[in-house]
Formats: structure tokens, sequence, C-alpha cells
């Protein structure tokens, strides 16, 4: 067989482009992989500031962003899970307006049906019914860290912890808490954190409509795979 010297000069590009090609392929790979283990360590070390947070206080407030969606419900509802599993009530909270709306806009009909399966398992309630609860608590805002955008806007003062887990970037609006995951630049949604932190605490999830649940606000936050599908993500649905 003749060595690469003695090809014809179009062979000789055709080896050339293979190699660099493979060569593309193994550095994404390692890319990918180390990506993936950071992320993995970040969520690890979130894990053991939220079950000490979940532990140490009285009840654990769960809130999203206003314009409620499926990442935010499905995240949620996960987040609800965990404490379940700490042996916490978890109380979710959106604004009536909010609930009003999903009640009575059509478009929406998925996002409230969402909602409502989720309220078969746990308590939803709206500012209102918090504000005769103040007592010890934690609260947990999700898939959203800007300050203005929850319920909660004017009451951060009153908790004893608060966490935030977000996937947006973060701006001058960020709300100045010490114990934040926010993964603007590595995951596709909160949802897809949501799913690596169950696995972190090694829930085995009966329920088959809440693996659905992150798998649709995954499918959605990435407008159906075109946009932040990193390959952590694409791991991520394959599982889901």
């Amino acid at each position: 067989m003749k060595n690469n010297e003695e090809l014809k000069p179009e062979v000789n590009i055709g080896l050339q482009i293979q190699s660099n090609a493979k060569q593309l392929e193994n550095n994404t790979n390692r890319n990918n992989k180390k990506q993936s283990a950071e992320v993995n360590k970040k969520i690890s070390e979130f894990k053991e500031v939220l079950t000490k947070s979940i532990n140490d206080c009285n009840a654990v407030y769960l809130v999203g962003h206003k314009n409620i969606d499926f990442d935010a419900i499905a995240s949620l509802g996960a987040m609800a899970l965990i404490c379940k599993k700490l042996k916490k009530a978890p109380y979710i909270v959106i604004d009536q307006e909010e609930i009003d709306d999903l009640n009575n806009n059509e478009k929406k009909f998925f996002e409230h049906e969402m909602l409502e399966r989720i309220k078969e398992n746990f308590v939803v309630i709206n500012l209102s019914d918090y504000e005769n609860n103040r007592q010890d608590n934690a609260l947990l805002i999700i898939d959203v860290n800007q300050g203005f955008r929850t319920p909660f806007k004017n009451h951060y003062q009153e908790f004893k912890k608060i966490l935030v887990l977000d996937h947006h970037n973060q701006t001058q609006d960020t709300i100045k808490v010490n114990n934040k995951l926010i993964l603007s630049d590595s995951v596709s949604s909160t949802s897809e954190i949501m799913y690596w932190l169950l696995k972190q605490y090694k829930m085995s999830v009966k329920d088959i409509d809440y693996y659905n649940f992150l798998l649709l606000g995954i499918y959605l936050d990435t407008n159906t795979k075109r946009k932040n599908t990193y390959s952590n993500a694409l791991d991520c649905i394959s599982e889901l």
C-alpha cells in the first residue's frame, strides 16, 4: 500500500480532513465530560446546603417567577418531592392572579393541567395565605434570580434562609444571597438541574408524570432542542 506521500493530493487532503475531524471530536468529547463533571460538582455542593437548610427550618416555601411556565412549574414540583423526601412539608406559592390566568387562559391549558397534577400531592397557596404563617421558614426561589420577579419581592427579609436555583443570567437585580446555584452557561433549563439533583438524592420517582414534566420543561426551554442543548442536556433527555 502506498504511503501518504505517494498518494494523490486530493487523497492526502481527504485524509487530513478525516484526521482533523477525529481530533475535533475527541476534543469535544473531553470538553463535554469536563463540563458535565463541573455541573455535577456544583449541584453536589448545592445539595449539601439545600439539605441543611430544609432540615433546619420550620417550613419551606417554594416560589417561581411571574408569568409562570412549564420549566418553573416542573421544577417546583421536583423540589417539592425533595422536601417530602427530607420530611418537610413544602408550600408552593403562586400569585392568585397567576392561578386565575392558568384557570381561564385556554393557551395555558397544559400549564394548568401540570399545576393541578402537582396540587394533588402538595399544597399550593397564594401570598395572602403566606402572610398568616410567618415563622422560622426557608424560601427556595426556583427558575428565577431577579428579586422583583417573584411574589415575595417585598418579603425576603422575613426568611431565615433563602436559596436560589436557576439557569438564567445574573443581572444587577439578582437577589443578593450567598446560597445560590445559577448555571446560566452550562445547562438547558432549571428542569435539567432538578433532574440531576433528584439523581444526587438517589430518588426514584414513582409517579412518571414528574419525569414527563421535567422533560417537557427542558424541551420547551430549549425551543424544542434548538438552543442551549449542551451535551449534559442531551444526556438528561435520553435518560428521561
